[in-house]
C-alpha cells in the first residue's frame, strides 16, 4: 500500500471510531492534532479524497462539515485501469481513471484491477462492448478460464484452450476463430477475469 493511501486509511478509521464514540465527526482542528499534520490544506487534501471515493460527504455550511457515507470496511476499491480488446485485441491504457468500490464478500483481495471491455468476441460468456471486467493480477491461468492476454503491446480477454506448442485464445463468439499465437511473439498471461460489471 502506498503511503497516502495508509494515511488516508488511518484518517477515514479515525474520523469512523470518532463519530462512533461521539455521534458527530471530528474537527479540521482535532484531525491535523490527532495525525500531526501542519497544515490544514493538507488535512482538506485528505478529506476531499475521501469525499472523491465516496466514503464521506461534506457541508461547507457546517463547521465540522462531513460525515461518514460508507463503511470501507464492507468494500474493496478496485482500480480501472483502463481499455482491453475483446475483439482483435488493443494497447490497455495503463492509466488509472478512478477507484469503484466492490463488495469484499464478492471481490476480495488487493491484487484486482478493472478493465473496460471494447468487441464483441466474448458476447456468449456474457461479457459485452463496454461492460468493466474484473481482473485478478496473475501470470497464468487454467486451461478454460478466461484470461487477459498481453502480446506485441496488445491486450485481449479471451478463453484459454492452450499452451504448447503455441498459444491459442478462443473467443465466445461462434463468428470468430481461435487465435493463435506462436512462441516468438512472447505471450503472457496477465490477469484472470473474476467477474464482470454490466450497465443496463
Amino acid at each position: 500500500m502506498k503511503k497516502g493511501d495508509l494515511r488516508l486509511e488511518e484518517i477515514y478509521n479515525y474520523i469512523k471510531s470518532f463519530v462512533e464514540e461521539n455521534s458527530f465527526p471530528p474537527s479540521l482542528r482535532e484531525i491535523c492534532q490527532r495525525f500531526n499534520i501542519k497544515s490544514t490544506s493538507t488535512a482538506h487534501y485528505y478529506l476531499e479524497k475521501l469525499r472523491n471515493r465516496g466514503l464521506i460527504s461534506q457541508d461547507g455550511n457546517k463547521k465540522r462539515a462531513f460525515t461518514i457515507t460508507q463503511t470501507r470496511s464492507q468494500s474493496n476499491f478496485v482500480p480501472l485501469v483502463g481499455n482491453v480488446s475483446a475483439g482483435k485485441g488493443m494497447l490497455a491504457v495503463e492509466n488509472i481513471e478512478g477507484e469503484f468500490p466492490l463488495p469484499k464478500e464478492i471481490f476480495a483481495g488487493g491484487d484486482l484491477y478493472m478493465l473496460r471491455v471494447e468487441g464483441d468476441s466474448m458476447i456468449e460468456a456474457g461479457i459485452s462492448d463496454g461492460d468493466f471486467v474484473v481482473v485478478h493480477s496473475q501470470n497464468s491461468v487454467d486451461l478454460g478460464e478466461i484470461a487477459v492476454v498481453l502480446w506485441q503491446d496488445k491486450a485481449t480477454i479471451k478463453r484459454l484452450r492452450s499452451t504448447s506448442p503455441n498459444l491459442v485464445l478462443h473467443p465466445e463468439n461462434s463468428e470468430m476463430q481461435d487465435i493463435v499465437i506462436p512462441p516468438e511473439d512472447n505471450p503472457s498471461v496477465i490477469g484472470k477475469v473474476v467477474g464482470c460489471i454490466k450497465k443496463f
